[in-house]
């Protein structure tokens, strides 16, 4: 969750921004445009200009998983805020 980390932080998310970033080829940065847009955090591609990020915090991002996914949002929140699980369940409750 990192590149979704580093998405919100640039407010656009793009493909070569993710290559520069994280030293990854087009194919692996291309893969976590995909999946990042699937999990709703980016917006549909726009030809040559960068994706819209649809949320403005990795806590707004996770509050708007969908509660099945419980593991993924304590993952995210323990990597991005370095949160315990006690922090983590008193944020999402």
């Amino acid at each position: 969750m990192a590149a979704a980390k580093f998405c919100i932080e640039k407010k656009a998310a793009s493909e070569s921004a993710l290559q520069l970033h994280f030293g990854i080829g087009y194919y692996r940065a291309s893969t976590l445009m995909s999946e990042l847009e699937e999990a709703g955090l980016v917006g549909p591609p726009m030809g040559t200009e960068p994706r819209i990020v649809l949320f403005d915090s990795m806590l707004d991002f996770v509050r708007s998983l969908p509660k099945d996914d419980e593991e993924i949002r304590d993952a995210v929140l323990e990597e991005a805020y370095d949160l315990t699980n006690a922090d983590i369940h008193a944020l999402t409750v």
